[in-house]
């Protein structure tokens, strides 16, 4: 298999069973919070693939999430990276979760978080990649859409709400107007957005 394969939810969703499978059979139960693309192929449409999982770790367990990961990983041909564990850069101070599950469900051993939407968009908003190097500004733009935001002053409100001791750049401000102005003026998503 290409180590370099994307995960779509159907993938991603049997990725952290067998994560459940494998901490569960040695009686230990981690709990962890999907982060990036991973977090929006299970709360958004829209959200297709992604490269990898990034989680935050909520609680012990980390030598173990990483033994078993590295495990499935090799198991399905994956990268090294597959499931990446994002806890030295997430940093918000108010951070907001929805329970997606517990894999699995019958004998969990993983039990498994998503950030929320707004929480996916403020992250996403705090240092956009441009189109050509991720898929921020594509996610934005989806995140726009599902939250129902349509200005830039309600958006920054959120990104506040999660990072109040943060400000948005003029070119981060920048590409989120270029962002709603292309969506009220009714185009559809250009990777030349933000560009």
């Amino acid at each position: 298999m290409d180590g370099n394969r994307y995960l779509d939810a159907q993938l991603a969703r049997e990725l952290l069973f067998k994560l459940g499978e494998g901490l569960a059979a040695k009686n230990l139960t981690a709990e962890i919070a999907l982060y990036g693309g991973s977090s929006l192929l299970f709360t958004i449409d829209g959200r297709q693939s992604t490269k990898d999982i990034d989680y935050l770790n909520m609680g012990e367990n980390s030598f173990d999430l990483e033994e078993v990961s590295a495990k499935i990983g090799e198991e399905y041909g994956l990268s090294n990276n597959w499931f990446a564990d994002v806890t030295e850069v997430i940093a918000s101070e108010n951070p907001e979760y929805s329970f997606l599950g517990d894999f699995p469900p019958e004998k969990p051993g993983l039990r498994v978080f998503t950030a929320t939407p707004e929480y996916v968009l403020a992250m996403k908003m705090k240092s956009p990649r441009s189109s050509f190097e991720g898929n921020d500004v594509k996610d934005i733009w989806l995140l726009l859409e599902h939250c129902g935001i349509s200005n830039a002053d309600k958006a920054i409100e959120w990104f506040d709400k999660f990072f109040p001791s943060d400000k948005l750049s003029q070119r981060d401000v920048a590409i989120l107007n270029d962002i709603i102005a292309s969506q009220q003026a009714g185009e559809e998503y250009s990777p030349m957005i933000g560009w």
